[in-house]
């Protein structure tokens, strides 16, 4: 009898127990008054993903591994990590991410040692790694990956062993992703293969054993194999670690070595070096396996060094035949004769226009905003341009084939020359204004 409560709609044979509270509506309705929270209710439903749920987090990922893909395709030595960061953020909302769902950690060289790095502005130079930590909302449902590359290309002999050291884990871990097994489980395996390694490595000289009863990996690997994920990147805390998976939960997989320049115990080789390696992993029914939903991103060290850096090198090729190059330093003018053709056109609109735009800029000189346009298939396709304050934008077709330069790397990439948000620059030089 009576009303039915929240707890029926799970049934008994779900294991869960609702809480129940009375503590401070106790002075005003009685100790006799007991209420039910939702909050373990809707986290039991959020754990399993329904077939559209998993539908979204694959979109999601799939958002996200682009994004990362075109990131490490344009990467190369002195880039800025707020670069990296911003365009990653540019590209997944270009493809239809309505957020970020957390702060990007893009973190080069020693910053990688800090878990949560989020200053994002220092430059990563020839012979260090960037470890970038990054995802998307896409309509409520979220994505989780790291990587870790050289940002110059190639691995030295160090990074390569570290890295591939936490590549065995990654993959030991993501393949033990299946019903009846607990993250707890999971994360004791990680333990074990990072201890192992860190006694190979001789980070800590002690047996893999005695690493892991003292606690000595700790230092190193400080945070835990991974976490829930779904509408949140910390999705459903109330469902305990002890659980064992079902069909349709999906989970973080993200072993990682952090080995700070600072700590003298270290080998000399190995220091500065952070790696984590993370992708999102749903857990499949019917005895299959898992399925990596974030595994289009490169993760083998010959995949990534086969990637990074090779936007770089395609625009270092000749241009087609019939097809003219652009050199940078005539694009502003480019830039310019792409908006001429509207300048007779709504000349009344233009005056007020600069009335009312209260930027600051020389007299008589006018900025162009150049905004990378990326084909689907990946790289450059070409730019967009609009004169400061003129709210215009169209295709250049004068730059459409415009090869990589030093002075293109000093508008878009370089640190000094103004906004690097959503993949936008401003062009560093100036121009007299059309009157």
């Amino acid at each position: 009898g009576g009303p039915p409560r929240a707890s029926h709609v799970l049934g008994p044979s779900a294991n869960t127990t609702l809480r129940k509270q009375s503590n401070h509506l106790d002075p005003v309705l009685g100790k006799s008054v007991t209420y039910d929270t939702l909050e373990q209710l809707l986290h039991e439903l959020r754990w399993r993903k329904s077939e559209a749920e998993v539908d979204m987090m694959r979109a999601s990922a799939e958002i996200t591994t682009g994004a990362f893909n075109q990131c490490m395709a344009l990467s190369h030595p002195s880039m800025n990590e707020r670069q990296l960061s911003s365009l990653f953020e540019f590209l997944c909302k270009q493809e239809g991410a309505q957020r970020m769902p957390y702060p990007q950690v893009v973190a080069g060289g020693n910053n990688a040692c800090t878990i949560h790095y989020s200053s994002n502005n220092r430059r990563v130079f020839g012979g260090e790694l960037v470890l970038m930590d990054a995802g998307c909302d896409f309509y409520g449902y979220v994505s989780d990956v790291t990587r870790t590359w050289p940002v110059s290309g190639k691995f030295t002999e160090p990074q390569r062993e570290v890295y591939e050291h936490v590549l065995e884990a990654h993959r030991e871990c993501v393949e033990v992703c299946v019903e009846g097994n607990t993250l707890r489980d999971i994360h004791k395996m990680s333990v074990h293969l990072l201890s192992r390694a860190l006694s190979k490595l001789g980070i800590v000289q002690k047996s893999t054993q005695q690493i892991i009863l003292r606690g000595l990996y700790k230092p190193y690997y400080p945070h835990s194999i991974g976490h829930w994920l779904g509408m949140d990147t910390h999705d459903v805390h109330t469902v305990s670690a002890l659980r064992p998976f079902e069909e349709g939960v999906v989970l973080t997989i993200e072993p990682g070595l952090y080995l700070p320049r600072n700590v003298h115990d270290i080998p000399a080789q190995y220091r500065g070096i952070g790696i984590r390696l993370e992708d999102d992993v749903l857990v499949r029914g019917g005895g299959l396996g898992p399925e990596v939903l974030s595994g289009n991103v490169p993760i083998s060290p010959e995949d990534v060094e086969d990637l990074v850096g090779t936007w770089m090198d395609q625009e270092h090729q000749p241009a087609p035949e019939g097809e003219d190059q652009v050199d940078l330093t005539s694009a502003s003018s480019l830039v310019g004769q792409q908006g001429s053709e509207d300048e007779d056109e709504g000349d009344d609109d233009d005056e007020d226009d600069e009335e009312n735009d209260s930027r600051p800029r020389g007299d008589g000189l006018a900025h162009f905003e150049v905004q990378v346009v990326w084909h689907q298939e990946g790289g450059p396709l070409g730019f967009l341009a609009s004169r400061e304050g003129k709210g215009r934008r169209g295709p250049s077709s004068g730059l459409a084939g415009l090869r990589r330069s030093k002075e293109w790397e000093e508008v878009l990439l370089q640190r000094d020359h103004g906004q690097d948000a959503m993949g936008e620059a401003w062009l560093g030089g100036r121009q007299p204004r059309a009157e």
